[in-house]
């Protein structure tokens, strides 16, 4: 494409094509960089985020970019996860006073039984 360009017996008419596909392959090209650059810096930020100890995965490499909602979804998983603690916390603290009234019984069986 580029020697036809240069070549100064070409008419008009393939000048303008050979500029239009010359145009095309170059703005093909130029998207192709910027989507191998988006990828770099995605592979660098989930290096750094490893090292750092922070969650990354490598099927995330090629993945388009992700936004993450950090204030309203962490709200959100702060108060399902404390609401799940609140009810382990009650069911541990029912399972205990149930073997602890069990015990009782059993101490106050024994002593009227003695």
């Amino acid at each position: 494409m580029l020697k036809a360009l240069n070549q100064p017996k070409t008419s008009n008419a393939d000048t303008e094509s050979v500029t239009k596909a010359l145009k095309k392959e170059v703005d093909y090209v130029v998207g192709e960089l910027a989507t191998q650059s988006e990828i770099m810096k995605r592979i660098v930020e989930l290096s750094r985020s490893t090292r750092l100890g922070k969650l990354g995965s490598l099927y995330e490499l090629t993945g388009e970019a992700h936004v993450q909602g950090h204030g309203l979804e962490a709200i959100k998983q702060s108060i399902t996860y404390s609401i799940l603690g609140a009810l382990g916390g009650l069911f541990l603290g029912l399972f205990i006073a149930a073997l602890a009234m069990i015990f009782s019984s059993m101490k106050q069986r024994r002593a009227l039984e003695n």
